[in-house]
C-alpha cells in the first residue's frame, strides 16, 4: 500500500478515530474527577557525618555515614514505627510514607501521604520526631553501655546526633492525579487507538471502498464511473444534471465500444444486491444512447420491485408481465417518454409468477421481436442474488452490463455474483460503478460549464433527424411563417416571461417565430421540441401559451382595425 492508499483508509474511517478520540477524553476526564485526590507533606532531617579519631584529630567517616542514614531509611518505613504512628494520631491504618536521601546531602527526606492535607502534614512531622526519639533512646543506651559521660565521649565512641532540619508543611495543592496532564494526554491516547481501530475494521470490513478494489475483483473493463453525490436528492432522471451528463455520455461511449465491436443487440443491466443502482444506470443509459440518436428501447424485467415506471414518471398499469401472459400486444405496451423520448416497456403489476413468466418461451420471443423494431434492447432485471430471473434472462441476452455499488458490494458477494454469472453463460461487457470518487476531470469540467449559456440549445427532435442523415445533407433553409421563402416575421418573443434569448434561439430552431406560432403549440409536444431545461411545469407555470395568445390578440387587433377602414 503507497501513503495515498493509507490516507484513503483514514479518510473512511474518519468517524472511527474521531469517535474513539472524543470517547477516551470523555472517559479521562469522568474517571480523573471521581480519583480521589492525594496530598503530600514533606518533613526533612539532618544526621551529621560520623567521625572517628581522638577529639584533637577528627576523622569524617563517610562510608559509614550512607550505610547509617540507609539504617535510619529502613527503620523509618519499619512495621514498628508505623505503628507507633498510627497508635499516636488514632490512624485506622498504617501510613503511607516514603523516606529517602536527598543526593549529595546530610538530609533524610520524609515524604507523607494521604487524602487530607492536615492529616498528611501531622503524618510526616509524628514520624520525624519518632526518628529523633529512637536515635536518642540509642546515644542514651551507648552511653550507658560504655559507662562515659554524656559530656566527655571517648574516641571509640562515635556521636550521630539526629536534628529536624524543616518540619512539614499543610499542602495547598493536590500532587495526585494531575488531572491536567490526564486531560492533555487523552486525545493523543485516544488518535492513537483510533487510528489502530480503523485499520484493525479496514482489514475486517469485506466491502469494497474503491474502484480500484472492484476493478481488481472483477477483472473486467470499468466502462463507467457514477459519483454518488446527491443521488438521493433525485429520483427521477439523472442524465440531465451537472455532473452526471457528461458521466452517461462517457459511459455511453464505453457501452457503444463495447457492442459495436461483437454486434450485440441485447443488454442486460444487473447487479449482485439489491439498491446498487442498476435501475438507475440503466434508465440513464437509455436516455444518453437515445440523445444520439440510437434506436433503444428500455424493458423493466423486475417484476417484483419494478423501477423504471418511477425513473420516467410513466404509468404501470400494463407492461412486460401482460405481455407475456398474452393480455397486452407488445405494440400497446410500449411508451415512450414525453420528456427524453425514449420507449419503455415498464415491468406491468407485480406478480407471483416472474420467474416462470421470464423464463418462459415467450420472453425470448419478445426479445427477438425488440431486436427487429430496435438496434440496441436495455433490459433492467432484479439483483442476481436476490431472485432467479436475473440468471435466466442471462442466457437469453447478447451480453451483460454488471453494476456495482462502492462502499457496499462485499467481495464475496460479488465473487458470487460472477460465478451465476459464467454459470449461465452469460457475456460480461464490463463494470458500471456507481457511489464512486470523485475524479480530477470534473474540476476540468467546470471550465467548460462556465460557457453552457452561451452554448446553441438544439431541440431533441432535431438532433435526432440531423444525426440520422447522411453527413454532406443539409436540412436546408427553415420554412417561413407565411409559406414563402423569404426571412419570416419575428415577434420578440423574450417579452414573455421566462424565455430568455437562448431559449428564443431553440423556438426559432423550431421553426416558431411569433406570438401566433407559439400560442398554437401544443406543451407536451414543445417540450419535446426543446428538452431541458424546459419543462411542463415551467410551461404552465410562467404561462407561456398564455400570454402568446393575448399577445397576438393584441397584435392582431390593430392590423384588423385598419384593414376594415381601408375597406
Amino acid at each position: 500500500m503507497e501513503l495515498r492508499d493509507y490516507l484513503k483508509v483514514l479518510a473512511r474511517r474518519k468517524w472511527v478515530v474521531f469517535w474513539t478520540t472524543i470517547i477516551t477524553v470523555v472517559v479521562v476526564i469522568i474517571g480523573s474527577s471521581q480519583i480521589p485526590s492525594s496530598y503530600q507533606a514533606v518533613a526533612k532531617l539532618r544526621v551529621l557525618t560520623a567521625t572517628v579519631g581522638p577529639a584533637n584529630y577528627l576523622q569524617y567517616d563517610i562510608r559509614y555515614t550512607v550505610r547509617l542514614m540507609n539504617t535510619y531509611t529502613e527503620i523509618a518505613t519499619s512495621g514498628p514505627v508505623l505503628d507507633q504512628v498510627k497508635e499516636r494520631l488514632g490512624l485506622d491504618k498504617k501510613p503511607d510514607v516514603a523516606v529517602g536521601v536527598v543526593g549529595e546531602t546530610e538530609l533524610l527526606q520524609i515524604v507523607a501521604t494521604d487524602h487530607d492535607p492536615a492529616k498528611a502534614q501531622l503524618i510526616a512531622n509524628t514520624l520525624a520526631i519518632i526518628l529523633i526519639d529512637e536515635s536518642a533512646a540509642y546515644y542514651e543506651w551507648a552511653i550507658a553501655q560504655t559507662g562515659v559521660t554524656s559530656d566527655a565521649p571517648t574516641e571509640t565512641m562515635q556521636v550521630h546526633p539526629v536534628s529536624i532540619f524543616e518540619l512539614a508543611e499543610k499542602p495547598e495543592s493536590p500532587a495526585s492525579p494531575n488531572k491536567l496532564l490526564f486531560v492533555l494526554v487523552s486525545p493523543v491516547l485516544g488518535l492513537v487507538g483510533g487510528l489502530g481501530l480503523a485499520f484493525v475494521a479496514e482489514n475486517l470490513d469485506t466491502r469494497l471502498h474503491s474502484t480500484a478494489q472492484i476493478a481488481t475483483s472483477v477483472g473486467l473493463p470499468v466502462l463507467g464511473k457514477i459519483p454518488g453525490a446527491g443521488w438521493r436528492k433525485r429520483r427521477g432522471l439523472l442524465f440531465f444534471k451537472h455532473p452526471y451528463t457528461d458521466i452517461f455520455r462517457q459511459l455511453r461511449t464505453q457501452f457503444l465500444s463495447a457492442i459495436q465491436a461483437e454486434e450485440l443487440r441485447v443488454v442486460l443491466v444487473t447487479s449482485g444486491g439489491p439498491g446498487e443502482g442498476k435501475s438507475t444506470v440503466s434508465a440513464n443509459l437509455a436516455v444518453s444512447l437515445a440523445q444520439a440518436g440510437r434506436s433503444v428501447v428500455l424493458v423493466d424485467a423486475d417484476l417484483r420491485r419494478p423501477a423504471i415506471h418511477r425513473r420516467f414518471r410513466l404509468p404501470n398499469e400494463r407492461g412486460l408481465a401482460d405481455v407475456l401472459v398474452g393480455e397486452v400486444a407488445l405494440a400497446d405496451a410500449i411508451q415512450e417518454d414525453p420528456f427524453s423520448g425514449v420507449p419503455v416497456i415498464t415491468s406491468g403489476p407485480p406478480t407471483f409468477l416472474a420467474a416462470e413468466l421470464i423464463s418462459s418461451p415467450r420472453m425470448a420471443a419478445l426479445l427477438e421481436d425488440l431486436k427487429g423494431r430496435f438496434d440496441i434492447v436495455l433490459v433492467d432485471t432484479p439483483a442476481l442474488l436476490a431472485a432467479a430471473d436475473a440468471a435466466a434472462l442471462a442466457a437469453l441476452a447478447d451480453g451483460v452490463l454488471l453494476v456495482v455499488r462502492c462502499h457496499r458490494t462485499r467481495r464475496q458477494d460479488l465473487r458470487a455474483t460472477l460465478e451465476m454469472l459464467h454459470h449461465a453463460g452469460a457475456h460480461l461487457l464490463g463494470v458500471a460503478i456507481t457511489w464512486a470518487e470523485k475524479e480530477t476531470s470534473d474540476r476540468y469540467y467546470r471550465h467548460y460549464r462556465r460557457t453552457r449559456r452561451s452554448i446553441r440549445a438544439l431541440p431533441h427532435d432535431q438532433l435526432r433527424s440531423m444525426l440520422a442523415k447522411p453527413l454532406g445533407e443539409s436540412s436546408g433553409p427553415a420554412p417561413s411563417s407565411n409559406g414563402q421563402g423569404s426571412a419570416p416575421r419575428k415577434d420578440p418573443l423574450t417579452e414573455i416571461k421566462g424565455i430568455g434569448p437562448v431559449l428564443e434561439r431553440a423556438l426559432h430552431e423550431c421553426d416558431i417565430w411569433t406570438f401566433a406560432d407559439l400560442a398554437g403549440q401544443d406543451p407536451e409536444a414543445l417540450v419535446r421540441k426543446l428538452g431541458p431545461p424546459v419543462t411542463l411545469r415551467r410551461i404552465h407555470h410562467d404561462g407561456w401559451i398564455e400570454q402568446a395568445r393575448a399577445r397576438a390578440a393584441g397584435a392582431a387587433g390593430p392590423a384588423d382595425t385598419e384593414g376594415q377602414a381601408d375597406t
